[in-house]
């Protein structure tokens, strides 16, 4: 079996490392239902997010891993609370997206707000940033020790009495629920949080049902970030009659920070700051929150087609305006970004 081995060892070597576990009852901190008013034209897709939180009396603030960007952290009243009995930063995985921050507050010297909409894991014990991972793990010690992990279309599974590893005949995944099933098991896995120890809290409850018993415990999805196929840079240029070439350039950095320049052939370049997440498959919202040193709310989603992006429209603090009659077209250049240019 050329699977389970490493992922099982995978499994056993990061949730053990929080210590032994059972389920707890739900924790409001594992799935967010507010209705969260983002005051975007296109509704962003939740991703899941990985990095430092850190809260204080009046703040609370998230800075990806690898990344020194920070972004102020929305937070229901029983998140705050959870997040108040960790003192210092901590690790954490979540779902979320980003909205504008607001114009007034502490929250206005951030580039944006994320908001938190599902947790994966949470904990003061582990460096999570240096253990990325895309691989589904879950462990747990009812009725004994047992440990799986779903990869590469496959569910594995081991305890004293019962391992295998089997091919996936297909999964599920909604807001509150994942299943992955196979002719031998069934793994199902709940949006409720688990608590590993005093200083860890997962988001998953999980059920792993084989042939020979029925198992529980915590589960945590793959902290990869499925986004990041968008990260890099991309420019055009185009000329409106009687004005100078213009040269658009656009970067989109791995930790979601984005920045757009404009360079008038023969004059001074400016510069606009802010965000990118994706909206659907083929496209991506870029939210300019800074032009220059000037707050700002400008939305912009491109369509990908091979690798071109275009825009056709702007939304710039509530008003929409058409970008020319054939939208504004930028081409992804071979060069990567360079995270330094923040």
């Amino acid at each position: 079996m050329p699977l389970i081995r490493p992922l099982i060892i995978a499994s056993m070597s990061l949730l053990a490392l929080a210590g032994c576990s059972s389920p707890s009852g739900p924790v409001e901190l594992g799935h967010r239902s507010d209705m969260v008013t983002t005051g975007l034209v296109h509704a962003p897709q939740p991703f899941m997010q990985a990095g430092r939180i850190s809260v204080s009396p009046e703040t609370a603030s998230f800075t990806p891993c690898g990344s020194q960007q920070q972004y102020w952290l929305d937070l229901t009243a029983d998140q705050r609370a959870a997040l108040d009995q960790h003192a210092g930063s901590v690790y954490a995985e979540f779902e979320g997206f980003f909205t504008p921050v607001s114009r007034r507050g502490f929250s206005a010297d951030y580039p944006a707000t994320v908001t938190m909409t599902r947790l994966n894991m949470l904990t003061s014990e582990l460096e999570g940033c240096a253990q990325p991972r895309n691989t589904l793990l879950a462990e747990g010690h009812e009725p004994l020790p047992w440990s799986a992990a779903v990869g590469q279309g496959h569910l594995a599974w081991e305890s004293e009495k019962d391992s295998d590893e089997v091919p996936l005949k297909g999964h599920q995944l909604d807001k509150k629920q994942a299943q992955f099933s196979s002719k031998q098991a069934v793994l199902t896995l709940s949006a409720q949080g688990c608590q590993q120890s005093a200083n860890t809290l997962y988001g998953w409850q999980a059920r792993l049902k084989t042939a020979k018993a029925t198992y529980r415990g915590c589960a945590i999805l793959p902290s990869e970030d499925t986004s990041q196929h968008w990260a890099g840079e991309y420019q055009g240029t185009n000329q409106s009659p009687g004005q100078p070439t213009l040269t658009t350039q656009l970067t989109l950095l791995p930790d979601h920070s984005a920045i757009t320049t404009y360079h008038p052939q023969g004059e001074t370049v400016t510069k606009e700051t802010g965000i990118w997440q994706p909206v659907e498959k083929n496209q991506v919202q870029v939210l300019t929150t800074r032009s220059g040193e000037q707050m700002v709310v400008s939305e912009r989603v491109y369509t990908r087609k091979g690798v071109t992006l275009t825009a056709s429209e702007e939304t710039f603090n509530g008003n929409t305006y058409p970008l020319g009659t054939k939208g504004l077209t930028l081409k992804r250049q071979v060069r990567n970004p360079d995270s330094s240019q923040q």
